[in-house]
């Protein structure tokens, strides 16, 4: 990889942290295949106490996917996973992958309104998700429907005791040719979707430049968008982040799934990173993201003046992070003038993120240029939560911003009421609840006369912000 920006971060990297990564071949159904190759009786998951080798794990990968298969499931497709961080969740993951699919990741914490958006926007006609999520999904509309859903029980991959005695004994695999069975309303059961024969080793492979994953961000401004992740993207990712800790040995390591990994750490740090080194993933649920630190091998960046995007600024001055590296995302999905918004002509991808990066190539977090609410490691888009407030009748006017405190963000609504006499802030709060994600409602709900504009009528939140903070 030719880079001609200075780097001065590559003097801070530890010895023997390489300053560019190969160039990535293959695809990401290689990953554990490899391992399990090599590796076939060491653990790869644990779940409660539960372990599966990486032997088994492929097997359930190639099972899964002979199964979504037999659901219609081909190249290029979009395959909707709603799940927690649990094992159905990692050979989902990788089957769908096997046969040439595109992943799309999902929160099984958002409500039916914040789902149907995405849905909506990728159009993913077979989604795998957690039971408890399959209701909401086979009440979306007609338009929005799902052909095919699978669900899945997580106790069924917990051991027997955690399972509190239901004496429900984990299926073995059968060797079936039978079509899968769905029950009345629909839904496809996960044990019956592994429970087929394991997909031909002749079934076509994704090519490195396939799209392998589509991940909903809220970027810098609006409702979520999905950026396109190829198979390229992804493994580049792991090789970086397997050349940042060369001190680790494969098949000799644990790592623990804390971050959620529907979002993108969490699955690049497991999904790619750990099941490429052989490690015994230990499965966790819930939700916190890792702080900036220094560029990764082969990734370029550069600090920019935000008025004037074709100045780059030097050591120590503050600007908007720009990045360059084979694992940025391709663009939005379906939405070429937000790619555009996002991307510089000469393939910059502008975060939106105001830093400054020292003489050693550190980068601190100086302030945001998009608006994101950053909560318990969520992000929240404002505008979002906006939109979803003015629905209610009793609301003529909101902004949303995040105010510090305590270390973290909190989400809050500076509301203009219809009838300040008969409002009802709590009210508010508890009807935005089904809206909602728990994370993206309004902790507080500050009642205004009016909202401070701009020249041209925008509503400048930084000065709600301020207000509300008496600055």
């Amino acid at each position: 990889m030719s880079i001609d920006t200075p780097r001065p971060w590559l003097a801070s990297y530890a010895p023997g942290v390489p300053h560019d990564i190969e160039e990535p071949t293959g695809s990401l159904a290689d990953i554990v295949e490899q391992s399990a190759a090599r590796f076939p009786g060491k653990v790869a998951l644990e779940f409660f106490g539960r372990t599966t080798t990486y032997a088994d794990l492929q097997e359930q990968i190639l099972r899964a996917a002979n199964g979504l298969r037999k659901l219609g499931v081909t190249a290029g497709d979009r395959v909707a996973i709603v799940l927690p961080n649990c094992p159905q969740h990692v050979v989902a993951f990788y089957a769908v992958l096997r046969l040439g699919a595109i992943v799309v990741e999902h929160n099984p914490l958002y409500t039916a309104r914040e789902l149907r958006h995405q849905f909506e926007d990728h159009g993913a006609k077979v989604a795998i998700a957690w039971d408890k999520s399959v209701a909401t999904l086979q009440d979306f509309p007609a338009d929005v429907a799902v052909d095919a859903i699978v669900s899945v029980d997580l106790t069924r991959a917990m051991p027997r005791t955690t399972r509190l005695a239901l004496a429900l004994p984990v299926a073995k695999a059968r060797e079936s040719r039978a079509k899968l069975t769905t029950n009345v309303r629909g839904t496809t059961k996960w044990d019956d979707l592994v429970s087929t024969r394991k997909l031909s080793k002749r079934h076509p492979r994704p090519a490195t430049t396939d799209v392998a994953l589509i991940q909903y961000t809220s970027g810098t401004t609006g409702v979520p968008k999905g950026a396109v992740l190829s198979h390229r993207n992804l493994l580049a990712n792991a090789a970086q982040s397997r050349a940042w800790v060369p001190q680790i040995r494969r098949g000799d390591n644990t790592v623990y799934a804390v971050l959620p990994m529907f979002h993108a750490y969490g699955l690049t740090l497991c999904l790619t990173f750990a099941m490429s080194m052989a490690s015994r993933l230990v499965l966790f649920p819930e939700r916190r993201l890792g702080a900036i630190g220094l560029p990764l091998s082969s990734t370029e960046a550069r600090v920019v003046d935000p008025d004037d995007p074709t100045k780059v600024l030097g050591t120590g001055e503050a600007g908007e992070l720009q990045v360059k590296g084979p694992q940025v995302f391709r663009g939005y999905w379906g939405k070429a003038e937000a790619t555009d918004e996002v991307f510089t002509p000469d393939g910059w991808f502008r975060t939106g993120d105001v830093v400054s990066i020292d003489a050693d190539g550190f980068v601190s977090i100086v302030d945001r240029l998009k608006e994101l609410i950053i909560t318990g490691g969520f992000n929240v888009s404002p505008s979002e939560v906006e939109d979803a407030l003015l629905k209610h009748p009793s609301v003529r006017e909101v902004a949303v911003v995040g105010i510090t405190q305590g270390g973290n963000e909190q989400v809050v609504a500076a509301v203009v009421p219809k009838d300040p006499g008969t409002f009802d802030a709590e009210a508010l709060r508890a009807w935005s609840r089904d809206q909602l994600a728990a994370y993206k409602v309004p902790r507080r709900i500050v009642v205004v006369e009016d909202l401070p504009r701009s020249m041209i009528g925008k509503v400048l939140r930084r000065k709600v912000r301020d207000q509300i903070t008496g600055n």
